[in-house]
Order: structure tokens, then sequence, then C-alpha cells
């Protein structure tokens, strides 16, 4: 490695004779230093809950019960008392006056007999009971509707006439509160909690995404520079979403039950702490 310096320059190379430094060329260097911190709060996206499936629920495992009436031929014993016209062969004797004496022989005799007993009775009635159904089941979910959001702040305002070359940004992060699905749980964020890190163009604080696809939420902010003010921005976008887990289960013995779902609390806060340093080239 070589050291020169002439004309006010300095070069130095390396043991290839490639300049690694070299004070003829553009030079970087800190203009200004600024310190922010914004507390920001996601808006909700806002939900509805939806029926993910319905369907029949089993007489034998609803529970349900139903009183029923239905016309059927039934045949009962009816224990019955009455008169009944009987007839048959009697030993019947009677005086014959002109023999003077009895005279007996076999005659068809028919008498009203009183008489009582079981006899059977056959014929259509309404039979009622309580008989087992059918039940209806619903299954939910929720949908959570699109929404694009905004919001810009100030980081700080630079001497006019700084014209900057470059920015760059160190962030300090912490999700306050964490936005949340129903059916997969809590955003996911690759933020280091509390840690300072790079954050030049835009940084991802958070998503959400449908299982084995693309995200369907994001959010994101990013520091830029416009005119003589730093500013950051915070930029929500989610499309619509609709559960794929049911997160209610709901049983009806009289109709499909509305669906019902407990609701998705999609905002989330960010208090995040930025160090911008604003840089310039020098000749």
């Amino acid at each position: 490695m070589s050291f020169k310096a002439r004309d006010n320059v300095i070069r130095v190379t390396d043991t290839n004779g490639d300049v690694v430094f070299d004070t003829g060329t553009p030079m970087p260097h800190i203009a200004a230093v600024l310190n922010s911190t914004v507390t920001h709060a996601f808006p909700e996206s806002g939900d509805t809950a939806v029926a993910l499936a319905s369907g029949y629920i089993s007489a034998f495992s609803s529970g349900c019960r139903e009183f029923q009436c239905n016309l059927e031929y039934v045949c009962n014993d009816v224990y019955t008392c009455g008169y009944d016209y009987v007839c048959g062969t009697q030993y019947v004797c009677e005086w014959d006056f002109a023999l003077a004496r009895n005279v007996c022989s076999y005659k068809y005799v028919c008498n009203n007999v009183y008489s009582c007993g079981y006899e059977e009775r056959c014929g259509y009635e309404n039979v009622c009971d309580w008989v087992d159904v059918e039940g209806y089941y619903t299954s939910s979910g929720n949908q959570v509707s699109a929404l694009e959001h905004s919001q810009t702040y100030t980081l700080g305002t630079l001497q006019a006439g700084t014209n900057p070359d470059f920015l760059l940004v160190l962030m300090r992060a912490g999700r306050t509160v964490a936005g949340s699905q129903s059916d997969f749980g809590t955003f996911v964020s690759a933020i280091p909690n509390g840690e300072m890190i790079a954050a030049n163009g835009s940084t991802v604080l958070e998503s959400a995404f449908i299982p084995g696809g693309a995200p369907w939420l994001s959010r994101i902010v990013t520091v830029y520079l416009e005119g003589d003010a730093v500013k950051a921005e915070f930029k929500h976008s989610n499309r619509q979403y609709t559960s794929v887990r049911a997160t209610d289960y709901s049983e009806s013995c009289f109709s499909f039950p509305s669906a019902w779902a407990p609701p998705d609390n999609t905002s989330s806060t960010w208090e995040i702490t930025f160090e911008v340093y604003v840089g310039k080239f020098t000749t």
C-alpha cells in the first residue's frame, strides 16, 4: 500500500495499485444531523362476519326435538259391556196342559244377553309425540375490508441552501400495540424491538400473509427529502381478506344461525426514534 500527497490531494493505493482513497474525487461529509421521535397508529381496516360453511346436524346428535302429530291406523283392545243377541240350541222343558206334564225337547232359541269383555277396535287416529329432528349449524370467520392509508410527518427542516446529496437514516422502533387477524394471530414483523437499525429508503414494519402465498397487508415507513424538509411517510395497504379458518361455530334447532365472529384487531401503534444524517459530497 502506498500513500501520496500532491497539490492538496491525498491518494492511497493498495498493493495491486488500485486506488482505495482519493481526496481528488468527491468526498462525503455530514452536513447536519436530525433527531425526531414519531408515534403513529395505523387504523383499523374494519371487518364483517361471514359464513364460511353451513349444514345440517343429524337428528341422532342434534339434541333437537319437535312435537309432531300424524294420522295413523291404530288397533286397541277396549273393555266394553252391553247386550248381545245370542241364538243357539237349548234343551227346553214346557208344561203340556193336554198331557198334564212337562214335555222337554231341544229348541233353537234367541235371547238378549248382557255381557262384558275386551274387544279389538281399529281405526285412524291423530297420534302426537315428541320426535328427534335435524338441527342446523354455521361456522363463521371475518372478511377484512380493503383499506389504503398514508400519513406523513416532518422529522426536521434543514438550513436553506444545504442541498444535501444523500441521507443516512438510523431508527429505533418499538411496536407498542400489535395488529392481528383472528385466524392466524399477530401480524408478522422482522423489526427488532428497541434496536437501532439502518432504515434508508423504505422499511417494512409489519405484514400479514395469505397461507402459503403473498401478503394481503403491509405497513411501510419511508424517509425522504422534500425541499429542505426531511419527512417520514407511514403507509398502510391491505386488500380484502376472508378468514380461511373458522373462528366461531353455532348450532340451532330452528334455522341456520347468523354469521358471527370475534373482530379482527388490525390496528397497530409504532413509536420510532429517527436519527438522520444529512450528507453532501465535496471536492
